[in-house]
């Protein structure tokens, strides 16, 4: 799905999303290894990275689980991480103060729609951005998208805009979930989707 939830009508295609450095699979996924510590290298890393990773505790490994799974797939590549485990107000204090150098934690949305996905966390203001990564590129495509009223052309614009953040957005989704959802009876044919 990348950015948004697996088979949402907004996310990237998966042949495309397969061909996207860090999704492949197989194969392709020990090339893209291999490609990874050349890269690293390139950077002036031969000798690996090494960065921590704070995370929530209290959760029954909800936070815990992805932490671990990451440092296993980023050891393939030479990277060290170093689990940094938080008791809650630790841990918010830390993120709010963006006094970190990873974070593994969840999110939820009340919907999939670009406006909400990406103007809450992936804009140069948004305010649960962490990283405070910006790229004006993706400012402006969100704009763009935002005006747009036929919907298959603003699906078009938010491909374009996913493509442009994960040439250098430092997140990475490891998974969606439906935790919590309700309806009147009176609603019918909802698909509440996957991940909200």
């Amino acid at each position: 799905g990348g950015y948004f939830p697996p088979g949402s009508y907004w996310s990237i295609p998966i042949d495309e999303l397969l061909k996207t450095p860090g999704y492949a699979t197989g194969a392709a996924k020990d090339a893209e290894r291999e490609q990874a510590k050349k890269l690293l290298a390139d950077a002036g890393f031969t000798s690996g990275l090494a960065f921590s990773i704070i995370y929530r505790t209290g959760s029954p490994l909800y936070y815990e689980e992805p932490a671990l799974i990451m440092k296993d797939q980023l050891a393939k590549i030479g990277v060290t991480m170093k689990l940094d485990p938080l008791p809650g107000t630790a841990f918010d204090a830390r993120v709010n103060q963006r006094d970190l150098e990873g974070v593994v934690f969840g999110e939820g949305e009340p919907s999939d729609d670009p406006d909400v996905i990406f103007g809450s966390k992936y804009l140069c203001i948004s305010g649960r951005n962490y990283a405070g990564y910006c790229n004006q590129k993706i400012d402006d495509l969100f704009s763009q998208q935002s005006q747009i009223t036929d919907r298959e052309a603003r699906r078009k614009v938010v491909w374009d805009m996913q493509r442009e953040a994960m040439k250098g957005l430092p997140k990475l989704a490891m998974g969606w979930a439906t935790l919590i959802g309700a309806r009147w009876p009176y609603v019918k044919n909802y698909d509440m989707g996957i991940g909200f």
